[in-house]
């Protein structure tokens, strides 16, 4: 571990990054950022880390243009973050991890729309260090054309009586294709901890194509820890009722789809 001053930085987080560790550590401090005035930040190039501490920290609507983000959030604070990935990301990779110690609280909400041929794989991983943390994921993840994603989103738990939802819902089209992994690691000191992973995927054309990992690893028995997983096409009643109301295939799938996608990610002021 490091120290300075803020939150000890694991050794193992400022290695993955192409960034000089005592420039990072020197850079590491608070200042108003115009969303959250309690968020510490520090921009290197196509890295991000970010620094919460205290309650009520929000940031609405952050549309992504780096590669990676690293997220700290210190004991007791509570933290909602709102990340959005349209097709013109610039990059073919995103990492994001979280680091919650004691007692704080993360809700990551994530939306990735891509089109065209866009190819890009994400790697997210919310890291529950300390007892009493709460890491939730929300993404739903939106393929259309020849777009293909490769998602991998893990959630661990090192501490007692952590608790952790993750849903992510997927909704594609045409011939886009999705390999996703969700994964719930539970540690064996991470007693009474309760988790749950749903994965969700709607179908909108025959020949798009996601292939769902669903996985569960858990060391200790003390726990509640459940997933499940569900494809679906749109239903045949909700079809004909938009078709009856004078719209045609292409139309009322994109009307049915829209709906769908804008109730997934609704998303909650509180935590």
């Amino acid at each position: 571990m490091i120290n300075n001053g803020l939150h000890k930085i694991p050794q193992e987080i400022l290695s993955k990054v192409d960034v000089d560790q005592s420039r990072v550590l020197c850079g590491f401090g608070k200042f108003d950022y115009q969303f959250n005035p309690a968020c510490g930040f520090l921009h290197a190039e196509s890295v991000q880390f970010w620094h919460f501490e205290g309650v009520g920290n929000r940031l609405q609507e952050v549309l992504v243009d780096f590669e990676k983000l690293f997220v700290f959030v210190e004991s007791g604070a509570e933290v909602i973050l709102d990340l959005k990935f349209s097709n013109n990301f610039d990059f073919d990779r995103f990492d994001f991890e979280s680091v919650l110690n004691e007692g704080s609280k993360l809700k990551l909400n994530v939306l990735i729309e891509l089109e065209a041929e866009k190819n890009v794989s994400f790697d997210l991983h919310n890291k529950c260090v300390e007892k009493f943390a709460t890491a939730d994921l929300n993404l739903v993840y939106d393929l259309v054309d020849k777009s293909r994603i490769s998602l991998v989103c893990e959630t661990s738990f090192e501490g007692s009586d952590n608790t952790g939802q993750m849903m992510i819902n997927g909704i594609l089209d045409d011939k886009a294709v999705g390999e996703v992994d969700g994964k719930i690691f539970i540690s064996e000191k991470a007693n009474k901890t309760d988790s749950s992973l749903q994965q969700k995927v709607l179908l909108l054309s025959d020949d798009c194509r996601n292939l769902i990992t669903p996985a569960l690893e858990i060391l200790t028995d003390d726990v509640k820890a459940a997933h499940g997983v569900s494809v679906s096409q749109v239903p045949a009643d909700v079809m004909f009722y938009l078709n009856t109301r004078g719209l045609d295939l292409v139309s009322a799938k994109k009307l049915y789809k829209e709906a769908l996608k804008k109730e997934l990610f609704k998303v909650e002021n509180t935590i």
